[in-house]
C-alpha cells in the first residue's frame, strides 16, 4: 500500500493512493529511523586524458554508523566514453547500458556490532573476515578512454546497504575527468647543429628539443628516433 501523511494545524491526515483516508492505527510504518551510515568518496588517477589512455578512479567507502549492516553494495556508472577494465574487487556484475554507459557493481557482506566483537576476540579471524570488519572499503577501477570520448566523462558511485534495524540512506559521489583531443602533431620537433660548415673528421654535435602542443594533458613514453646519415659515425648522447 502507498500512504501519503499530510499535517495540518498540527493533526496528520493519512490517505491511500486513491485519496480515501485512513486511520492511522491502520497503517505500520515500522518505527524504522533512517541512518546515515556511509560517506563515499571517488577520484581520479589523472584529471585531463587523452584517448586510449589508461584512467584509474579510486572510491573509499567509509561506515559512519555503529548500526548493524547485513550488507552494503558498491554501484558506479562509468560515462559513455570509457571501457571497464579490471577492479581489485571482483565486481558481482558488469552491465552494458543501451545509453553507452556502464554500471559495475560490488556487494560487500558486513558484520553487526555483536558478531565483530565475537570475531575481533577471536583468534582465528581470516584475511576476509578481517576486510569485513574494517571502517572502510577501498576499491581501484581501470578504465581505458575510448577514441571516440566525450570532451568530459562525467560517472556516479552510489552506496547502498541493508539492515534490519534501520532503513540506510543512500550516499552518492560525482567525478568528472576532461579529454583532449589529439592533434595530428602533438609534438613539435627542433634540430640545431653546433657546426655551419663541416669537414672529413670533424666533430659535430646535434641538439635535439621537444614540446607538446596539448594544453592540458602531459605526455608520457615518448619516443624520438634519429635517422643519422650514413656518413656520420655516433660517438655518444645525453
Amino acid at each position: 500500500n502507498v500512504y501519503t501523511a499530510v499535517s495540518s494545524s498540527g493533526e496528520v491526515k493519512i490517505t491511500r493512493a486513491d485519496q480515501s483516508e485512513v486511520p492511522a492505527t491502520a497503517v505500520n510504518f515500522g518505527n524504522r529511523k533512517l541512518v546515515e551510515a556511509f560517506q563515499v568518496a571517488i577520484t581520479a588517477g589523472q584529471q585531463n586524458v587523452l584517448p586510449g589512455q589508461t584512467l584509474v578512479f579510486y572510491i573509499t567507502v567509509n561506515r559512519d554508523s555503529n548500526i548493524d549492516l547485513n550488507s552494503f553494495t558498491v554501484e558506479y556508472t562509468l560515462p559513455k566514453g570509457l571501457n571497464f577494465v579490471d577492479s581489485n574487487h571482483s565486481p558481482m556484475s558488469v552491465t552494458q547500458n543501451v545509453d553507452g554507459t556502464t554500471t559495475i557493481t560490488w556487494t560487500f557482506t558486513t558484520f553487526g556490532s555483536q558478531m565483530a566483537a565475537q570475531m575481533a576476540s577471536s583468534q582465528s579471524v581470516s584475511a576476509s573476515s578481517a576486510e569485513a570488519l574494517a571502517s572502510s572499503t577501498s576499491i581501484t577501477v581501470t578504465t581505458q578512454v575510448q577514441p571516440d570520448a566525450p570532451a568530459s566523462l562525467t560517472g556516479t558511485v552510489v552506496v547502498t546497504g541493508s539492515s534490519s534495524e534501520a532503513t540506510i540512506a543512500e550516499a552518492k559521489d560525482t567525478i568528472s575527468v576532461n579529454v583532449e583531443k589529439m592533434p595530428a602533431q602533438p609534438i613539435l620537433l627542433n634540430k640545431t647543429s653546433d657546426l655551419k660548415e663541416i669537414w672529413p673528421g670533424a666533430t659535430i654535435g646535434y641538439t635535439i628539443t621537444y614540446e607538446t602542443l596539448l594544453k592540458k594533458t602531459g605526455l608520457t613514453d615518448v619516443v624520438i628516433t634519429e635517422q643519422a646519415s650514413s656518413d656520420l659515425i655516433f660517438l655518444s648522447a645525453t
